[in-house]
């Protein structure tokens, strides 16, 4: 007999967007057995493995380490609640999330990851004003005056990692996670301009660093704290007055934010009213620029993982099957998602 840890299966299994009749149906496996499997009230054969293995395109590996199930964390119940993500997509997306921070996890086993800087927590409460915090980051971070060169750079200066990938869903355009003993973990959605990746990026940035605890306005407060973040008040207050619709435009490109954004920021420090607020977004919607902007800014592509890899190939000699031994994945996901970038290439030996 062969002893599997069931919630493996079962990440495996959101993980491909399979329900359990599916699976049963491609592994001709009763669906009670493959329930009482996933709740580990059932071991199986090793024909059964394979069959689940194969179904599931997942080395046999992978069913026998004990992989935790996570949630979208703080920065997620907005989603959850406010978006209607269909459930079983949102079950992908979170079985995907818990795979690659095991697989985050194993590589950073054999490599570690050296950061200038790191991510502290500030309380909202003492501190009082999410201008401050934000400034107090970009300080701590050591950020030079202006607009921020790079928000993947930056989180990853500062020792997080950034994956960037297809979510499978428009209704969400990133995730992070912070847990014990690993890295903060960045998922963004790579379909979405870079204007907005930026912005979310830094939307997670403010989650990371304020909330430990979920806060009844969370939303409200990460989005103050991305703003704060790209657009300091002491370094564009000057450059949004007078505010003109002209005048965002040539801002966009320079701060590297939306239209949209900077339509906000100037709201927020009092440049323009809430009419007039209204009036801009209502030009927005007009022009068809609220789902996609005009001028389109340069792409921010992730490194450190790339650094991380390419660490373990040329130090300590790792092939094409080390990684997947390694991370318990087969090779095609092995490239999808780490080689992908695209930046080297792996043999098999």
């Amino acid at each position: 007999m062969w002893v599997i840890h069931g919630e493996a299966v079962q990440l495996a299994r959101e993980s491909r967007g399979l329900t359990q009749s599916k699976l049963a149906a491609e592994t001709s496996i009763a669906q009670a057995s493959i329930s009482k499997i996933e709740r580990d009230e059932q071991q199986i054969t090793e024909d059964t493995l394979k069959k689940i293995a194969k179904a599931l395109d997942y080395p046999t590996a992978f069913f026998k380490r004990n992989i935790v199930s996570r949630g979208l964390g703080v920065s997620g119940i907005f989603h959850r609640k406010k978006l209607n993500i269909p459930i079983r997509v949102l079950r992908r997306i979170e079985a995907e999330f818990s795979i690659r921070v095991s697989e985050i996890r194993n590589l950073l086993h054999n490599v570690d990851i050296k950061s200038a800087y790191s991510f502290h927590h500030y309380d909202i409460d003492e501190y009082g004003n999410i201008e401050d915090i934000a400034e107090h980051v970009r300080a701590q971070w050591k950020m030079p005056l202006g607009p921020v060169k790079s928000v993947v750079g930056t989180i990853e200066s500062a020792g997080g990692i950034v994956f960037k990938y297809d979510l499978g869903t428009k209704k969400l355009d990133a995730q992070s996670q912070y847990i014990s003993g690993i890295p903060p973990i960045f998922f963004v959605n790579k379909s979405i301009p870079t204007d907005r990746m930026r912005f979310t990026l830094a939307h997670e940035i403010g989650h990371i660093v304020m909330h430990e605890h979920p806060t009844p306005n969370i939303e409200t407060e990460a989005n103050h704290f991305a703003s704060a973040f790209l657009m300091p008040k002491d370094e564009i207050l000057e450059e949004l007055n007078p505010f003109s619709f002209k005048r965002a435009v040539s801002l966009k490109i320079k701060w590297k934010v939306s239209i949209a954004s900077l339509i906000m920021r100037a709201f927020q420090l009092g440049v323009i009213s809430c009419s007039q607020k209204r009036r801009y977004f209502t030009k927005l919607s007009a022009l068809g620029y609220r789902t996609e902007e005009p001028i389109k800014l340069p792409d921010e592509e992730p490194c450190l993982i790339r650094k991380l890899i390419e660490t373990c190939r040329v130090e300590l000699g790792f092939s094409l099957n080390d990684f997947c031994d390694v991370l318990s994945i087969n090779q095609r996901d092995f490239r999808t998602r780490y080689l992908g970038m695209p930046f080297l290439r792996l043999h098999s030996q």
